[in-house]
């Protein structure tokens, strides 16, 4: 008996360390992914206000906009966002759609296929960072898995969002900064880093944490490898120069120049990263923005009591709703008639995925444990894991940061989003596999992978977008009877059989 299991044992390890078992789960993720993006009307995590902006700059040529129309009041002040490139790029395939169709739907549909193209592109990124860090391809694969049902995964990479191309851009910087500390020290590789770290920033600016932690932390390891040796090693690295070195520095010269004309002018002219839409626009424009309508109605309801008290109270709130982020089923009903002050409709909620949430906050649990047991070992010899742990945490304190600030002025837990904390969720169910793996190692503890192996399988199997589906209803669709007919008929078979 012993000799089968560790014989059927030994077959499951290799078939999932396998490539093809890499490349089925990329293609489970599309066929979850892409049933979403052909039937889900604007999906709820602010489609509307990208495709917006995106169609407003596929009317110039220019990433600057000096002045927007009284219609565009609806997403605030456009002219200074400090989070702007993602729209502008996307505006050039929009436009190019454009010349091929009127229909709108079309368009949102061939930029969601984009938008899954960046996940997917990302996740075969981060597979090649966890190749340079020696990580398993056991490990890397199931961790994928596990990434990629998750249900806000599907859900957030089958619309139009710039963390989608964040997401992709997170394994390039993390590349490079692996690359930048390793021997022999090149240029291209800190200049590579650098100019895609302020890239992703001008794409979404919470990429700026990340991107701190990342710089930091190549900053001390090289100086704990160079010591006072490091300028005269810099300048050594510049010398052998090169056409690599000319196409890195004239790359970092325009991000330059865009990273200055955004952040730089926002900072030395209104003092701020991320400029309110008061302190640009008049109170009439911003009136019609509705986060910041929402944050000025909170104010002058203030009453001085904290709904969930101090720092416990508020912290146990954060956990419970990041956590259930990942497991919400939901969706944006955009109503017949377009009225203000609500143009764009609002949220309908369907639960939770139960099943994947239960099991996944085992999962969740037995992962914590394991890399506090593991922890000594994860960070021996391993500057990836020392990254990604640096990285993570500085990601997550800053978020509770900036919601319990942001609690304390409004009195509202507003803006705690599960998706903020996405682009180093895939390389942290890493460490933590490394964990798992490290402690199932030990005396006694060999039935630990077979365990986790089986809770993987009963979280993956009603994830990605199945509950979505089993749940949703004929107003979450684009107003098609062949959709909402196709849906119906998947429904009658998944619903009664959905937890």
């Amino acid at each position: 008996m012993k000799r089968w299991y560790w014989r059927v044992s030994s077959r499951i390890k290799r078939i999932v360390a396998g490539k093809w078992f890499f490349y089925g789960v990329l293609a489970l993720f599309a066929v979850h992914t892409l049933w979403l993006v052909f039937s889900s009307n604007l999906l709820p995590f602010d489609e509307y206000y990208h495709v917006g902006i995106i169609d407003f700059y596929a009317k110039q040529w220019s990433p600057i906009i000096t002045w927007q129309p009284p219609e565009m009041s609806v997403y605030g002040d456009v002219t200074r966002l400090s989070a702007y490139l993602y729209h502008y790029l996307m505006s050039f395939p929009y436009r190019f759609v454009g010349l091929f169709t009127d229909s709108q739907t079309i368009q949102i549909i061939v930029l969601r296929i984009m938008n899954l193209g960046m996940v997917v592109t990302g996740i075969v990124l981060f597979r090649k960072l966890f190749r340079l860090a020696k990580i398993s391809d056991g490990i890397s694969n199931v961790a994928t898995l596990v990434f990629v049902m998750t249900p806000i995964v599907p859900l957030l990479s089958a619309q139009n969002n710039y963390d989608n191309a964040m997401f992709m851009l997170t394994p390039l910087v993390l590349l490079y900064a692996l690359k930048s500390i390793q021997k022999p020290l090149k240029a291209t590789n800190l200049i590579w880093l650098v100019t895609l770290g302020m890239v992703a920033t001008l794409i979404k600016f919470n990429f700026i944490v990340i991107f701190g932690a990342v710089v930091g932390f190549v900053l001390l390891s090289l100086f704990v490898q160079y010591k006072l040796k490091l300028w005269v090693k810099l300048k050594k690295s510049f010398k052998p120069g090169g056409r690599v070195l000319v196409v890195a520095l004239a790359a970092s010269g325009v991000v330059t120049l865009l990273f200055a004309e955004r952040v730089g002018y926002n900072v030395i002219k209104y003092h701020e990263v991320k400029v309110s839409c008061d302190s640009v626009q008049s109170v009439e424009v911003c009136e019609q923005y509705s986060p910041w309508r929402r944050n000025k109605n909170a104010l002058a309801d203030k009453t001085g009591e904290l709904p969930y008290g101090g720092v416990t109270g508020f912290s146990v709130h954060w956990v419970k709703t990041i956590t259930k982020g990942y497991f919400a089923v939901f969706a944006n009903i955009i109503p017949d008639n377009l009225n203000k002050p609500d143009p764009y409709g609002h949220y309908e909620f369907a639960g939770l995925a139960r099943s994947s949430y239960f099991v996944g906050r085992i999962l969740l649990a037995a992962g914590l444990l394991a890399l506090l047991v593991a922890l000594p070992q994860l960070l021996k010899n391993s500057q990836f894991n020392r990254l990604i742990l640096l990285s993570f945490a500085g990601l997550v304190m800053s978020l509770w940061v900036f919601n319990f600030a942001f609690y304390l002025k409004y009195e509202r837990a507003y803006a705690i989003q599960a998706r903020y904390i996405l682009p180093l969720v895939l390389p942290m169910l890493v460490v933590m596999g490394q964990a798992i793996r490290i402690v199932s190692a030990k005396k006694r503890m060999g039935w630990l992978a077979s365990v986790m192996g089986i809770l993987i399988v009963a979280y993956c199997l009603w994830g990605g977008s199945t509950v979505w589906v089993a749940r949703s209803r004929d107003n979450w669709y684009w107003p098609s009877q062949q959709v909402r007919d196709f849906n119906n008929l998947v429904q009658e078979y998944l619903e009664p059989i959905t937890p």
